[in-house]
């Protein structure tokens, strides 16, 4: 027994002696984390895990993924950059670190669409803001993670009052499913758009009206991305928008713009075309102003439809049938669609200046808009009697008595405003109890006689209801009271009997003016004030004087903005920086505002503030165009003003202005500017669409200035030159019609007698130089205002280069003798129109 314990003590010794031999292994590896990257995150995804595909290993400890900590938040709802930091550490106490970015991108979806980041991302427009007179009022807050819209007032737009998002980026062939809850205080209708502001406002949603109750209502639409944008925009339009608005307050929730696939495409596309009325000889291409569209297939283009049907022929009047088909990208195929186009010699649309010409409606008691004469007393020299009337939607005058002469017995209607140079032509349907002669004319009568603005058209009438016209041109000059009477008296075989007349219509020939500023009114600029209630009836004059710009601002009204100078249609691009320098001074010292805004309904001005003083001094407004479109304006506005106390800053009186220009920061030394060369006429020394020339070495150098004063162009002519054409002024070019005859007359006068030569034609660039329409024509000019007045026949074919030159440099007599002379001479109302009718 002592043996075997004496063993087992041995055995003890030895294996603690062995084991004090053995090696300690530590534990100081640590953790691995995988799955953090730099990460970009679209809104509109799903909510973002910021622990989704992060593992982390231990060499001891295995997975210990569910042991990490995170350190910061992403809101997946809200762009930002944000930055997590991952902790993990292991059973020994070995701590890993790391951190990533997570870029939270606009994308395509809503930001804050739950209203839990109280009103980021959303915007609103008040436009009473911009203008006064819209007159909308209300504030956007967010309470209990709802928006709540307290709306005062409507405003006159259905877009007075907006909550929106924009800078949406859309992919073309993308579909979304938007979707939103909203309620109202008291039933009403608000609409909802997607579109794109800064591409012609294009819709990717048409405007939708929604019935919004009192109670949680979630609505759901449909949104087809056909174009790429990165300007795409949701709007709720909540001012005086749909059938039934109302001034309540309406709370938004859930508003999610998310991405969906899209169905089966079973649908054809659709081509969509007006018909059209062509001038004879016009250029036609069957493809202009056609579309086409598909609910999926989103590259089709007009060049994918097949054209058939008739060839128009232009030359030709008449009626033609073109057809139009196309196939989608699945093999849909669309029905044929058909276009009338239609050649006429000339081409007339309704002037609307006919009130109740289809006697639809009965005759205003207190202001009639048709009238009657009757010559019961024989001044004709016949009495004449009868009554008229509406009947059945026709106007039927029984007439009993023609009287003696064709205007013993009229229809009229007063209030018709005729233009110089203009065509018209009067249409009407007719018909008479017995066949006879009636007549049509337009004129009135100043107290001293009937003056004709279309001499007297004549019409064959017979029993059975037809259609007549009667087209001519004005040669009088512009008249806003015009009378048309229809004449049913005594012409030719007339007879008595009832006359029936429907349908009256009173067209204008549409065509542009041949001439550009023939009145020399343009200034180069925008005019504007609001003689009305919404801006205090502000009054102001603008003309050009001593080149310089007078603003004559004889009542300032209510409104700063209630006078206007603008220039338009500018091109600035966002974020350039431009510099606009301008002289001014005015009678007395006041304030006025200078702004600068894109053309977008919405939006902000960017104002600044210039005091004047009665002595010119230069002013300089540099800034950086925020506008969300290139195409912009810039208004100097001089209507009324107040400061923080009350005390008006504005003044009634004359402002002058001169030397406007607009320039553009250079992108690599901020301290260059080039000139934009964008706006006209900013040293008021120009006569607008008008250019003057004064010699060469050939014709011998001439000198002079050509301006515009109290809306007149005055040439200063210094110096004659050898030649008559070696000081001139010209307008060109403009488009003069084959086979018509055409009328050049304009007003003129001389601070000293001298003739003048009076070119119409086609500049060319080589000998002969010009290629004349019409004889060239010498005007003895006096001292006192005449009007001259020359008639031609274009005997060629249209011509769209044609060139009016007054050539004011020396001319001789055949003897020798010189029939012209240094000093001014003054042009105003020049116009050129055809002869028609």
């Amino acid at each position: 027994m002592k043996k075997l314990m004496a063993l087992l003590g041995v055995l003890t010794v030895v294996m603690v002696l062995a084991a004090c031999t053995e090696e300690t292994t530590e534990d100081t590896s640590a953790p691995e984390l995988t799955g953090i990257e730099d990460v970009t995150f679209y809104v509109g995804q799903e909510e973002f895990d910021i622990l989704d595909g992060v593992t982390a290993t231990d060499d001891i400890d295995g997975d210990i993924t569910n042991n990490i900590e995170t350190i910061g938040i992403v809101k997946s709802d809200i762009p930002g950059l944000y930055t997590v930091r991952y902790k993990i550490e292991d059973e020994a106490g070995n701590l890993t670190q790391e951190s990533r970015i997570v870029e939270v991108k606009r994308g395509s979806g809503v930001v804050n669409g739950k209203f839990t980041h109280d009103t980021t991302g959303w915007r609103t427009h008040i436009h009473s803001v911009y203008e006064a007179s819209d007159g909308s009022s209300g504030t956007f807050t967010v309470e209990n993670e709802e928006g709540k819209f307290v709306i005062d007032a409507l405003g006159a737009n259905n877009w007075s009052i907006q909550l929106f998002q924009e800078k949406f980026e859309f992919a073309k062939g993308d579909f979304y499913e938007l979707s939103f809850k909203v309620k109202a205080d008291e039933a009403r209708t608000i609409e909802v758009v997607v579109e794109d502001p800064e591409n012609g406002y294009h819709k990717y949603l048409d405007t939708q009206e929604v019935t919004v109750t009192s109670e949680w209502q979630t609505f759901t639409y449909d949104v087809v991305i056909d174009v790429d944008t990165e300007t795409g925009k949701l709007g709720f339009l909540l001012g005086a928008s749909g059938s039934d608005p109302k001034a309540t307050t309406l709370y938004f929730d859930d508003v999610v713009l998310k991405p969906v696939e899209a169905e089966d495409d079973t649908e054809a596309p659709e081509i969509t075309f007006e018909d059209l009325v062509l001038e004879k000889d016009a250029t036609f291409d069957p493809l202009a102003g056609v579309t086409i569209t598909d609910n999926q297939d989103f590259d089709l283009t007009v060049a994918d439809i097949v054209v058939g049907g008739d060839t128009v022929d232009t030359a030709t009047p008449g009626t033609y049938t073109v057809t139009y088909k196309a196939t989608d990208a699945s093999g849909n195929e669309s029905a044929e669609f058909s276009r009338t186009i239609t050649v006429e010699a000339l081409i007339f649309v309704d002037t609307g200046a006919i009130v109740n010409g289809d006697f639809e409606a009965a005759i205003d008691t207190d202001n009639p808009e048709w009238g009657t004469f009757v010559d019961t007393e024989a001044w004709s020299g016949a009495a004449a009697a009868g009554t008229g009337a509406i009947t059945n939607g026709e106007y039927v005058f029984d007439i009993t008595a023609v009287g003696g002469a064709g205007w013993a017995v009229q229809l009229q209607q007063q209030g018709i405003t005729l233009e110089k140079g203009q065509t018209y032509k009067l249409v009407f349907d007719a018909k008479a109890e017995t066949a006879r002669t009636i007549g049509a004319e337009f004129g009135y009568d100043p107290g001293s006689g009937f003056v004709s603005y279309s001499g007297l058209g004549e019409f064959a009438v017979t029993e059975t209801m037809d259609t007549y016209e009667f087209m001519f041109t004005v040669a009088n000059d512009t008249y806003d009271n015009i009378q048309l009477a229809f004449v049913l008296g005594k012409i030719n075989d007339a007879a008595a009997g009832d006359v029936t007349i429907d349908n009256v219509q009173f067209l204008a020939l549409d065509e542009e003016p041949v001439l550009d500023n023939g009145n020399f009114e343009a200034l180069g600029f925008i005019t504007w004030y609001g003689n009305a209630d919404y801006a205090g009836y502000a009054d102001a004059s603008f003309d050009i004087i001593n080149e310089e710009m007078v603003i004559d601002v004889k009542e300032v009204g209510n409104q700063g903005w209630g006078i206007q100078f603008n220039a338009s249609d500018l091109t600035l691009e966002n974020g350039n920086t431009y510099k606009l320098t301008f002289d001014v001074k005015s009678e007395t010292p006041r304030y006025f505002q200078v702004k600068v805004k894109d053309d977008s309904v919405d939006g902000d001005w960017q104002v600044f503030d210039v005091n004047t003083t009665s002595t010119y001094a230069t002013e300089e407004v540099i800034f950086t165009y925020a506008g969300s479109t290139t195409d912009s304006e810039i208004h100097l506005e001089f209507g009324y003003y107040e400061d923080e106390n009350g005390t008006e800053t504005s003044a009634n009186g004359k402002v002058y202005l001169d030397n406007i220009k607009l320039e553009v920061q250079d992108d690599t030394d901020n301290t260059v500017y080039t000139d934009t060369a964008q706006i006209t006429n900013g040293t008021f020394d120009q006569a607008v669409d008008w250019t003057s020339w004064w010699g060469d070495q050939y014709s011998g150098v001439a000198g002079g200035t050509a301006t515009v004063e109290n809306g007149e162009l005055v040439l200063d002519i210094t110096a004659l030159g050898d030649a008559a054409y070696a000081a001139q002024v010209f307008q060109e070019p403009f488009t003069i019609k084959g086979s018509r005859s055409y009328v050049l007359e304009f007003d003129i006068k001389a601070d000293v007698a001298r003739s003048i030569n009076v070119q119409l034609g086609e500049g060319l660039d080589a000998d002969p130089w010009f290629n004349a329409f019409m004889d060239a024509s010498q005007v003895d000019v006096t001292t006192d205002w005449e009007t001259i007045t020359i008639t031609f026949d274009m005997t060629q074919d249209t011509n769209e280069n044609g060139k009016l030159v007054f050539e004011v440099g020396k001319i001789l007599a055949e003897d020798g003798t010189e029939l012209s002379a240094t000093g001014k001479i003054y042009i105003d109302n020049v116009i050129i129109y055809p002869v028609l009718g």
